[in-house]
């Protein structure tokens, strides 16, 4: 089994030595550029994942293809920057503010070729039906473009034709990554199609939420300027929807042609459409969609002929310190997130720390996301800390947390007597099966100690 930890030190190893040539410079530092602004890398995490599902150790086979995936999609947002005249990309410049819309062009044109010299590292016998996949998807996603700039013409879509759309442009190219990664491994021909549009779903709900956040979000945390489709009538799900009630047309159509020569005259514009949108309830449906398209990923997923073990490694658990991590962490595709609260959790002397009286707010954004939420109280507790340890869990009930991740035993005790999930933590070291079952007694979930290999946790009944 690898496990999510060897596939986090996996990718940030693979892109902190990912290299392009040297010179001519200027055609190759913007794609050195937009590596080191580094993203989500839901691409090659998505594929390494759906790999091993079916391999029990990483090697260049599925490396290289799994950095072809994450360039290329770079090449895709440098064009689209330029399309979409947006100034800002992961909280910087984008390529063409920072070195000109001629050299964005060249310097994207050459991100793409170097996807497809990565992926020729594929393994031989996999090669043929992963560069089908690839080359498919490419043009597939240059379609979505076409159909996304030529919407921006018409006076209105249609959902069925919206969600056509994003399906292309963003959708099939997440699909690509959780395919190509079971092919890669070997996988059967029904699991590799399951995993296809297991990532399809994924990738419209990313969309849709990529949507939301662009009109609702923090731009500290989306990393883009909010209010980018406002501003240049992009025909979001959120426009969309509203757009298919007649009643909102008229108020919908004269916002649309408001001014947009100053700051100012944007920042009217974009509040004036937020509004009729939050009066619509457009915001709240938003939500509920990517939520269904989420379960809709999860049910292809449990259709996947592999063992329960294989099943449980498809749950995407990310940190989430405050509350910019965490809605960072949602529309990253995380089916769980984990975080302290206060003095007590290994990171409390971190700045990204939430406080009990975030509890509350925390587990409602996880519910309304469909996202589960775990309280980390991993330290060493001592006699003071035990009545704070009681109040911090007794808050986390009250707020509905989903499992706490605890590794000293007051706490293991008190939160089984008050109903809670108890997952015992890393940090008790569990390496055999005589401790498996001791623990066993307290806990839901047990996680095995850092220190097994992979043959070592197969001898573990």
């Amino acid at each position: 089994m690898i496990s999510e930890q060897q596939i986090d030190l996996a990718i940030e190893k693979l892109f902190g030595e990912l290299k392009f040539t040297a010179t001519p410079a200027g055609l190759y530092d913007p794609l050195r550029y937009m590596i080191e602004i580094g993203g989500k890398r839901i691409r090659p995490r998505l594929c390494i994942l759906a790999y091993s599902l079916f391999k029990d150790s990483l090697t260049e086979d599925i490396l290289r293809p799994a950095a072809a995936l994450e360039v290329f999609h770079s090449f895709t947002l440098i064009h689209d920057d330029i399309m979409d005249n947006a100034p800002v990309r992961r909280g910087v410049p984008t390529v063409w503010k920072k070195w000109g819309e001629n050299q964005a062009i060249l310097s994207g044109d050459s991100m793409c070729i170097e996807s497809y010299r990565l992926l020729s590292g594929c393994p031989a016998e996999a090669l043929p039906k992963v560069l089908k996949l690839f080359s498919d998807t490419a043009a597939q996603v240059c379609d979505g473009q076409q159909y996304d700039m030529e919407f921006e013409e018409r006076e209105s879509v249609e959902m069925d034709e919206y969600m056509m759309m994003i399906g292309l442009k963003t959708a099939v190219l997440i699909a690509c990554a959780a395919k190509m990664g079971a092919l890669v491994a070997g996988a059967s021909a029904s699991d590799a199609d399951l995993l296809y549009r297991y990532g399809y779903s994924l990738g419209l709900a990313f969309q849709v939420a990529d949507d939301y956040l662009d009109t609702f979000g923090d731009q500290s945390v989306f990393g883009k300027a909010i209010g980018g489709d406002i501003v240049n009538n992009k025909k979001s799900w959120l426009l969309t929807r509203a757009y298919a009630d007649p009643a909102l047309r008229e108020r919908l159509d004269a916002a649309l042609l408001m001014s947009i020569d100053t700051e100012d005259a944007q920042r009217l514009k974009i509040e004036t459409v937020r509004n009729i949108y939050m009066e619509a309830g457009v915001g709240e449906a938003a939500k509920a969609e990517i939520i269904r398209l989420h379960n809709e990923a999860l049910e292809y997923a449990a259709a996947l002929n592999i063992d329960a073990e294989g099943h449980s490694k498809l749950e995407i658990m990310a940190p989430a310190g405050n509350f910019e991590c965490l809605h960072a962490a949602i529309q990253g595709g995380a089916d769980s997130v984990y975080f302290g609260v206060g003095n007590l959790n290994m990171r409390s002397h971190s700045a990204n720390n939430f406080s009990a009286e975030d509890l509350s707010q925390v587990c409602r954004i996880c519910r309304e996301n469909g996202v589960k939420s775990y309280l980390t109280l991993n330290i060493v507790l001592y006699q003071e800390d035990l009545q704070p340890m009681r109040e911090t869990l007794d808050a986390a009930k009250a707020a509905g947390i989903s499992a706490v991740i605890a590794s000293d035993m007051a706490a293991i005790v008190y939160a089984r007597s008050i109903g809670l999930e108890v997952h015992i933590s890393t940090q008790l070291s569990i390496s055999n099966v005589e401790a498996l079952r001791f623990y066993a007694q307290f806990a839901d979930v047990v996680v095995l100690a850092r220190e097994l290999n992979l043959h070592q946790v197969k001898e573990i009944p």
